[in-house]
């Protein structure tokens, strides 16, 4: 007789545990089913822009090689040495240019057809010791950004970016 009435009660622990298992499963797809409707491509995409430029903005500034440095506007700006002018930096269609680093930039779409570039560049070396640092370029040189993204970590002339007129490059 108690093993009966055992075997009573294992049974409705049995049926008690399968029906919370099917609560379950209905709320856990009517949860997945909520979520899976506010994700459209458009949150995620912010979302993505959002963990992009808070990377770039605590990122340290690229480090560069000496051969890098010397092709860099870094040490910009004219200055009389060993009797010449130096420092001086004149960008034409053959000047070949690149991305200092392949994270050191993110891309998002601002108001209207403008776009901002968050960089690393000017970051500081102390964590979070600058405000973050954009750009802003219109929409029509993104194809010019794309390009020297899709190069990294290869130079490329100005010449060949694919923007339609010399001055756009």
């Amino acid at each position: 007789m108690g093993s009966t009435a055992a075997s009573g009660t294992s049974g409705s622990k049995k049926a008690k545990n399968t029906e919370i298992m099917e609560q379950r499963k209905k709320f856990r797809q009517q949860v997945t089913s909520l979520v899976s409707s506010m994700l459209t491509d458009e949150v995620i995409d912010s979302a993505m822009d959002e963990m992009g430029r808070q990377f770039v903005r605590v990122a340290l500034p690229p480090c560069l090689a000496e051969d890098d440095q010397d092709c860099t506007v870094k040490l910009d700006g004219e200055r009389w040495q060993t009797g010449k002018v130096r420092g001086r930096v004149e960008v034409d269609p053959e000047t070949r240019i690149k991305l200092l680093g392949a994270m050191t930039i993110r891309c998002v779409r601002g108001e209207g057809n403008e776009y901002r570039v968050y960089h690393s560049v000017e970051n500081s070396r102390e964590y979070e010791g600058r405000e973050e640092q954009f750009v802003v370029v219109e929409g029509r040189h993104l194809p010019a950004l794309q390009h020297l993204i899709l190069c990294y970590p290869h130079y490329t002339a100005v010449e060949d970016l694919p923007l339609p007129t010399l001055e756009d490059k």
